[in-house]
């Protein structure tokens, strides 16, 4: 199971970077006249923010988690980011 769940994060990874890359290429890059980003530029700012989020100093870590709720949040924040992708396209379409 902990494989499983290893493999599924990487592979999130990936596509947490490519729904961040693509939103990054639609919106501000043709509102505001940014740069645009590369796969590997936004999955090292996902890797940031995740890193700056984590920092929890209020509260305890919560480090009891099973592996079915490491999957079932995993498996949560996958289909999460499909739907902004989703949301993205259909949106880009009127800017």
């Amino acid at each position: 199971m902990n494989i499983l769940i290893f493999l599924w994060s990487i592979g999130n990874l990936f596509f947490q970077g490519f729904v961040f890359m693509k939103v990054w290429n639609w919106f501000p890059v043709e509102i505001f006249s940014t740069p645009s980003i590369s796969l590997m530029g936004a999955m090292g700012l996902l890797l940031i923010t995740t890193f700056f989020r984590s920092l929890n100093f209020s509260k305890k870590n919560e480090l009891n988690k099973n592996d079915e709720e490491l999957l079932s949040q995993t498996i949560t924040i996958t289909f999460l980011y499909a739907i902004v992708l989703l949301l993205g396209y259909i949106i880009q379409f009127f800017i």
